[in-house]
């Protein structure tokens, strides 16, 4: 049973929030579906992708509800809403207490989003403003009080206010539900598993080229191939996202192309880009089909040729990836910068590293790969 479990919406977000975990010293890991088959008594920290920001309100609640219930779970669960709390933060924070049988969350955003109005809008349970004052002489335990199920909005602006209320939170005297962005994870790591900070441990490699699939349309995709090919010597391989958009034979004729042509530069040791190009700014509706498509030219690729990892960008393209690879299980193993993880996966043995789409600068991708400029 994991000492912290994390419900988050996507890979990114999934490795992202077990990364503080890591820094710690502590073993984490991320599931995505098909994980049920791993034993349970693994890492202190595992990290669920969920893969529910495409989902409609019923079918997120439905998935974060039985999650919840996993008895991976233990004593400490984490529901990660993003930098900015979602549009229904409500019910899932609601999911999330109907699974795992709590009646008590805490809700934090260090980021001035007004959590108690977002919460009142989109929730049925009650809902308790919990200003910074009344964090002092057990206010959290006190706003229970007969209240059942009970949400507490806490106010917070600072790192240093989430660490005033995880604390507050663990002399509420039951097991309760957090729910916020990143910055709450990492102090909720630092309070449950009370290790001293751990310098990462270096980890090796894998030997091979690298399979790099962008999957954020379309500037900050761009932004990143400029800098691989000015950079080292990456081969670029366009798909046409109009083609993946509509489906069909023509996409299938295009994810063929595009996958023998990566698949020709990974045999000959080259690290190779996937992207979509084309008129992808103007199909940000139909992102699912194409990162479905590029995944479909990953998957390929990887049949025909080997390769040593992949490092996918845009929380969609990063499932979709990992989905057509049959990759269950991410053990994080390190980190290439602040806030992005390295990670092996269980079933394959690649590397994975996972990163927002808008994350990181123009030379994040570069030190992705581990390779020295040429």
């Amino acid at each position: 049973m994991a000492r912290l479990a994390i419900l988050a919406d996507d890979l990114t977000a999934a490795a992202g929030c077990a990364l503080p975990g890591l820094r710690l010293g502590a073993r984490a890991t991320v599931r995505l579906t098909g994980a049920d088959r791993y034993p349970l008594d693994g890492p202190d920290v595992v990290a669920w992708d969920l893969d529910t920001r495409e989902l409609a309100g019923a079918g997120a609640a439905a998935r974060i509800r039985s999650a919840a219930a996993h008895p991976s779970t233990g004593d400490t669960l984490y529901l990660n809403v993003g930098s900015r709390l979602r549009r229904r933060v409500g019910s899932a924070v609601e999911a999330a207490l109907a699974g795992s049988g709590r009646r008590v969350a805490i809700v934090a955003a260090a980021d001035g989003t007004d959590v108690a109005g977002r919460l009142r809008a989109t929730s049925r349970a009650q809902v308790v403003p919990v200003g910074l004052a009344a964090l002092h002489n057990g206010g959290l335990a006190h706003a229970v009080e007969g209240r059942s199920p009970v949400i507490l909005a806490c106010e917070a602006t600072t790192v240093r206010d989430l660490e005033r209320i995880v604390a507050a939170g663990a002399r509420v005297g039951e097991s309760v539900v957090w729910v916020g962005s990143a910055a709450l994870a990492a102090s909720l790591s630092a309070s449950v598993l009370g290790l001293p900070p751990a310098a990462t441990p270096a980890h090796q490699r894998c030997v091979g080229p690298v399979l790099i699939v962008l999957g954020s349309l379309p500037r900050p995709s761009e932004v990143h191939l400029s800098a691989l090919r000015s950079v080292l010597r990456v081969v670029p391989v366009e798909v046409d996202a109009l083609a993946l958009a509509h489906g069909g034979a023509r996409a299938g004729r295009v994810i063929d192309e595009a996958a023998a042509v990566a698949a020709r530069a990974l045999r000959v040791g080259a690290d190779t880009a996937v992207f979509a190009g084309g008129s992808a700014p103007t199909l940000g509706g139909l992102s699912p089909r194409i990162a479905a498509g590029l995944a479909g030219v990953a998957r390929r690729a990887l049949c025909d040729a080997s390769a040593g990892g992949v490092v996918l960008t845009g929380g969609l393209t990063a499932r979709a990836v990992c989905d057509a690879l049959a990759i269950a299980r991410i053990d994080l193993v390190g980190e290439i910068e602040h806030g992005v993880a390295l990670g092996r996966a269980v079933d394959s043995g690649l590397d994975v590293v996972a990163k927002a789409g808008t994350f990181g600068d123009r030379l994040s991708l570069v030190r992705a790969l581990g390779r020295s400029a040429a």
